[in-house]
């Protein structure tokens, strides 16, 4: 099995150090660097060296690459040329000189010279550095190198588009209904059932909304106040939250609950401070499944003190599963 896109490649790159040695040479500067982006976007190599350290040389890309974006995109001025003055000193030298060597419109690397005493570069080097700097872009352009995955060639991980923000109506849209009058209907006919399991003064059931977090009332059934007075009390379309109401506590511990003594837990949860303000005493919450997920909660609320007890449950299991049948029910 033969491998010639490898071999082709290494050929070029060889190509490549040539003709920036070749331009080093005609400098005549006793420390010189040319480094090529092989990459869009990728990292600065150095191919051709002469005088500088290795430390040198990276201290060098470094600063070169976080300059490389502002050359890229800020023209330069004609009268200054095309070179620009390195904020950087290194051990073997304190004046440092930088080309971009550019491509249609692209910087694709840059030449570097340096000298060891703090000076100003003269006119004329600068003029040899952008004469060399063109004589490398045509020798590289007729050996074919940017056309040969050499220089600049596209990167194997490119990256992907930002993902579009969430318009504010969907960030805060409100939660689906699962509520409606037919329901209502159906459900309290069943709470009514409930009574002749397990004597009760009120009666609620709650679907459990896991996108939302809450928990909905889709029918109130017993002892209520009349319309007027129920204005801020449980109703039908009334949502509580998991970590504020009993019916959330039985949805996050998947466990009836039984309580005795509102007085000490309606500061706690919603739904028994509506039952305290009534004189209500005890109450039991007992979550029901839904295709083997929790799909909500029946509450049964008593005046009578030790009313409800944690057998209650299953005495309540025919209730249960009518109420898991018609949330399953298509609407």
């Amino acid at each position: 099995m033969t491998m010639p896109a490898p071999q082709s490649k290494q050929n070029a790159e060889t190509h490549l150090q040539r003709t920036l040695n070749t331009a080093l040479n005609e400098l005549g500067t006793d420390s010189a660097l040319a480094a090529i982006f092989h990459q869009e976007q990728g990292p600065l190599v150095s191919h051709a060296t002469r005088g500088f350290t290795p430390r040198d040389v990276q201290a060098i890309l470094r600063t070169l690459s976080t300059q490389a974006a502002a050359v890229q995109t800020v023209p330069q001025d004609q009268d200054a040329g095309r070179t620009i003055r390195l904020r950087l000193i290194t051990p073997g030298a304190k004046s440092l000189l930088g080309m971009p060597l550019r491509h249609r419109q692209r910087t694709y690397g840059f030449l570097v010279i340096a000298r060891k005493e703090n000076a100003t570069f003269a006119k004329k080097e600068k003029g040899l550095m952008e004469q060399a700097g063109d004589d490398i872009t045509k020798a590289l352009e007729r050996e074919g190198l940017f056309d040969m995955n050499v220089v600049l060639s596209r990167p194997y991980v490119s990256r992907e588009p930002a993902p579009a923000a969430p318009a504010v109506s969907e960030m805060f849209a409100a939660p689906t209904a699962q509520f409606t009058p037919e329901l209502e209907e159906k459900i309290i006919k069943v709470l009514e059932e409930a009574s002749q399991y397990t004597t009760y003064d009120r009666a609620w059931a709650c679907y459990y909304d896991p996108l939302a977090g809450s928990m909905e009332v889709l029918g109130v059934a017993g002892d209520q106040k009349s319309e007027k007075d129920s204005k801020k009390d449980m109703r039908a379309g009334h949502r509580l939250t998991l970590d504020s109401s009993a019916s959330g506590w039985a949805v996050r511990h998947r466990k009836p609950r039984v309580d005795h003594d509102l007085a000490s837990t309606q500061g706690r949860f919603l739904d028994h401070k509506h039952l305290y303000k009534e004189r209500f005493v005890s109450s039991l919450v007992v979550p029901f499944f839904v295709r083997g997920q929790v799909g909500g909660t029946l509450t049964l609320g008593s005046k009578e003190a030790g009313r409800f007890q944690a057998t209650d449950a299953r005495t309540l299991e025919p209730i249960i599963l009518k109420l898991a049948d018609l949330l399953q029910a298509p609407p």
